[in-house]
Parts: C-alpha cells; sequence; structure tokens
C-alpha cells in the first residue's frame, strides 16, 4: 500500500520511509527513478538495448520526456530490426548495431534463438549461455559488428547515464570508461553474471570517483554524491 500510494522515488515517499524506518535510495529499483523523475533534459547511452521494449529502465523515461536524446546499441539483427521499427524514426537517438568490447571490428557471440526473451542470453561469453540454462539446440555462434566505448562515444554530447547490460560483459566496457573526463552521473550495470572479482573491481573504480554505490542480487548502480 505504501509502494502504490507513495512511490519511493518521490519526496513524500522517501520522507515517510524515512519517518518509518525503511531503507531509502539503498537499491537501484529506488535510485534509478529517483533520480530519472528530476530530470527532464539529459544524454543516455544504453549499451545492451535489445528491443528497446523487455525490462528496460530507460523505455517509460525516454517516452515521457521530450529532451531525453541517447544511443541505443545493440547487436542481434533481430533485436536491433525491432529497435529501429520503435524508436528509428525518433530523431533524439542514434541507434548503433554493435557489440561494445575491447576493440573495434567484429566479435562472435553465441546466441539464444527462440523467443524475444530467450535471446536476452545472448552473449560473448558461452559459460553465461550455459548457465542460464540455453538449451544447445537453441545456440549458435555469430559474428556481430564491434566497437570500442570510445569509437561509440565519439563526437558523442556529454553523457548524464551510462546504462549497460551485456549478460556478463559488463566490466569489460566499464573498464574502458574514464570516470573522470566522461563523469555520468548515473552509471548502471548488470552485476549478476560478473565474478566476484570483476564485480568489486567495478565497484571500487566507482567509489574512487567519487560515486555512491549500490547493488541487488541483480544490478549495481554508481551515482554521484552530489546528485542525491
Amino acid at each position: 500500500m505504501l509502494r502504490a500510494t507513495f512511490p519511493p522515488w518521490t519526496r513524500r515517499g522517501i520522507a515517510l520511509r524515512r519517518l518509518v524506518g525503511i531503507p531509502v535510495l539503498a537499491d537501484p529499483i529506488t535510485v534509478w527513478p529517483y533520480y530519472a523523475s528530476r530530470h527532464e533534459d539529459l544524454m543516455f547511452v544504453q549499451i545492451g538495448a535489445h528491443n528497446g521494449v523487455g525490462g528496460d529502465p530507460l523505455r517509460s523515461w525516454i517516452d515521457r520526456n521530450p529532451r531525453w536524446r541517447g544511443i541505443m546499441v545493440e547487436p542481434l539483427p533481430e533485436q536491433f530490426e525491432a529497435l529501429c521499427q520503435l524508436r528509428g524514426n525518433d530523431p533524439r537517438i542514434r541507434l548503433v548495431r554493435a557489440a561494445i568490447t575491447d576493440h573495434d571490428g567484429t566479435v562472435d557471440m553465441m546466441v539464444v534463438d527462440g523467443s524475444a526473451a530467450d535471446s536476452m542470453l545472448s552473449s560473448i561469453h558461452p559459460d553465461i549461455v550455459h548457465k542460464n540454462g540455453a538449451p544447445a539446440s537453441q545456440t549458435r555462434w555469430l559474428a556481430v559488428p564491434a566497437l570500442t566505448f570510445r569509437s561509440l562515444i565519439e563526437g558523442a554530447p556529454p553523457i548524464d547515464v551510462l546504462d549497460i547490460d551485456t549478460e556478463g560483459h559488463d566490466a569489460v566496457i566499464l573498464d574502458q570508461v574514464d570516470l573522470v573526463t566522461v563523469r555520468p552521473a548515473i552509471v548502471m550495470f548488470e552485476s549478476m553474471h560478473l565474478s566476484v572479482e570483476d564485480r568489486a573491481r567495478c565497484q571500487t573504480r566507482l567509489t574512487e570517483a567519487g560515486y555512491r554505490v549500490v547493488s541487488n542480487s541483480f544490478d549495481t548502480l554508481g551515482i554521484l554524491a552530489n546528485e542525491v
């Protein structure tokens, strides 16, 4: 009832939760909408946009904020085509078909065929695909275009939000982000598939760069201290 009446990212919701002793702004689920609801004009980069619908934390905010601009990146041809149908006529959005990795050119991905939900398990890392139970009969290797993070953002305006969801490749991408010069206010990434060492390294880099880090079992989010 409390969540429905007073959403946890609103000022009133936060005040009430503090009053009754419920932790606030301690989970990506609440920190992200708290930030997004307070910014009508921003630049985002979303790596692993899929089809722009399923499980997308940016979708509703892009739709409701006409001054949001961004780059949406997806390597799989079928999902990229669906993304183009959704966002291709939106002049605010640049769509890029590529996997963001440590080199420009091409890279092999293990693709999971089937429904759109199945394809969300596709990854550069085959161990992640197998760990998620994808049957061998539904998997295949596919060469996709590859870009480094630097190549992706060349010529782009300053980035406010960086969202990464790449099924175990998130640390490779985040390692390339210069958090001093690029310095997005929000950095979100899927940490559930990362090793303990990779997750710790990513969190340490964010903390040392002045971000407050919050995590749950699926994702990690860093937010600059002056943004909360």
